[in-house]
């Protein structure tokens, strides 16, 4: 159950060592942790990982940038199954500092930066 961008609920229950407890709750939480975009490894040689959540059947954008918001690739990413891993190539740029887009159908957009060496 893919629990992004919902409020759940959660309850404690506290026993203490004579066997006596106690709930503490219930408590909201909102749940976005599964959004987080990054790169590894940090700094990027001729390769990195995108790791990220990305959902089944569904189109992704992925796209690598230079700090002037120059595009310098572009793909396309039918995600057939779930996945939370994308591979690319770096080994063409110069060292420095490059970002990281991921666009989801909705038009949402996630940005990570990485560093090549």
């Amino acid at each position: 159950y893919d629990q992004r961008n919902e409020t759940v609920y959660y309850r404690l229950k506290q026993v203490d060592m004579n066997g006596e407890f106690e709930y503490h709750g219930p408590r909201p939480l909102n749940y976005v942790g599964k959004d987080i975009l990054s790169v590894s490894p940090n700094p990027v040689r001729n390769a990195g990982t995108i790791n990220y959540a990305f959902k089944a059947n569904e189109k992704y954008i992925f796209k690598l940038v230079d700090l002037s918001g120059r595009e310098l690739y572009s793909n396309t990413i039918l995600n057939n199954q779930f996945s939370s891993k994308l591979t690319f190539k770096t080994g063409a740029y110069k060292k420095g500092m490059y970002f990281v887009q991921i666009f989801d159908e909705n038009g949402s957009m996630k940005q990570v930066s990485f560093i090549k060496e």
